[in-house]
């Protein structure tokens, strides 16, 4: 094996290695710094709109409001639960979805 080809498979190693532990390193390190970012940013947040829920708990149109916009700030939905863990506030509906249009509907 001659000098060219030694210095070439070492060269390539180091590379690979410097590349490979860079890889390794983003994705222990940043991943858990994001999540942990983003996870105190959110509770933060979270605190911040209880605060404002519990100002304009009657005002329904502003409850609305809010929802959208801490889903447009932090790309995150959020509601808000009852006592019993049901969602609060939303009025209930179902949809009916017909493949046939000759099926005929069980609800009236």
């Amino acid at each position: 094996m001659g000098i060219l080809t030694k210095l070439f498979l070492l060269t390539t190693a180091l590379c690979t290695f410097i590349v490979a532990a860079i890889l390794i390193g983003q994705m222990i390190f940043f991943k858990s710094f994001y999540v942990d970012k983003k996870t105190t940013e959110l509770q933060l947040q979270m605190e911040a709109f209880q605060k404002n829920y519990l100002k304009n708990s009657r005002n329904h149109q502003e409850l609305v409001k809010l929802k959208n916009q801490f889903y447009n700030d932090y790309n995150s939905w959020i509601t808000v639960l009852d006592g019993n863990g049901n969602i609060k506030g939303e009025t209930e509906f179902s949809i009916e979805i017909r493949t046939n249009p000759s099926e005929k509907s069980d609800l009236k």
